[in-house]
Formats: C-alpha cells, structure tokens, sequence
C-alpha cells in the first residue's frame, strides 16, 4: 500500500488576504493550530507539520505577509487552513504547489475573492471544508452575505453564458 502524497511546499507567487485582529480570539482553537503573538505580529502554526501562516497587524486588520508550507501531510494545512481563510475572508493566492511520491508533481493554485475551482478543496475523500461558527457584527453580515450573494450571481451569469 502506497504512502498517501504529502505537499512538500508552496511557493507563493501572490497572495491578499485581511483578517479582523479580533478574529485570532477564536481562529487558531477552531482550524487546529497554535498562535504566536508579538505586538505587530501573527503567527498561526500547524500541530501536524511545519507550516505557518504569518500576519502584520496594522490597526484592526492582519494582513497575510508569509505562507510557509512544509511537509504538509495530503495538502490538509493548506486545504483547511489557508483555503478556508481565504473562503472566509475573500483573500487572493496564488501558489506553486510542490507535491512528495506518489505524484511528485508541481501544480499552480488560484483562488481568486475567496474562490477556485482546485481540486485540493473539493476531495470527497477528505470530506468537505470545515464550517466554522463566525459571529460577525450585524454590518459585516450584511456584507458578507451581500458577498456571497454576489458571488452566486456571479457564478450562475456564467454558467447561463455557458449554457446559451
């Protein structure tokens, strides 16, 4: 029996994504990792591999200034951490993604105002993201279901272009 592939690296060719400082309140328990904090710096930490999420804090935002990955056992740090903020919080990326045995492969990831159509987040296999319980002020859940609701339209225009 073959050993599951892991993601070796992946190197980040752009990348956006803010996050409300008082959401690392809760994050960090939620997704599975640790928190390291210095007054002008976020770093969230995988338990499983060495991979690491570092913020700047500039006021009330955390803007993502480094993604490293490592070892990353079948993707699932980048999966259900790094996809699921950017999911949550419309982010950017753009990334090599370099692959172990059995696919040693290299791959380029998009995922654009918190989208994409990558496989890595959506293998039945691994079930699907995890859903987290966000309490937003009133005002950012209006926005963010006036997002969603836009991303939807969005994703149905196209598909009716498609179609036609």
């Amino acid at each position: 029996m073959s050993e599951p592939p892991f993601l070796e690296s992946a190197t980040v060719i752009a990348c956006s994504l803010e996050v409300p400082v008082d959401d690392f309140e809760h994050l960090p328990q939620e997704l599975g990792c640790s928190l390291h904090r210095t007054a002008t710096v976020l770093t969230m930490e995988s338990e499983l591999s060495g991979s690491t999420m570092r913020f700047r804090v500039e006021g009330e935002q955390a803007r993502l200034e480094r993604l490293e990955i490592s070892n990353d056992p079948q993707g699932l740090f980048f999966r259900d951490v790094v996809c699921l903020l950017l999911q949550i919080y419309s982010g950017d990326l753009e990334a090599e993604l370099s692959w172990s045995p059995p696919a040693a492969t290299r791959e380029v990831v998009e995922v654009r105002g918190g989208e994409t159509s990558h496989p890595l987040v959506d293998l039945p296999e691994l079930g699907p993201l995890p859903q987290l319980e966000l309490v937003l002020p009133k005002e950012e859940q209006w926005l963010a279901e006036a997002a969603r609701a836009w991303r939807e339209y969005q994703r149905l225009k196209g598909k009716s272009r498609s179609e036609a």
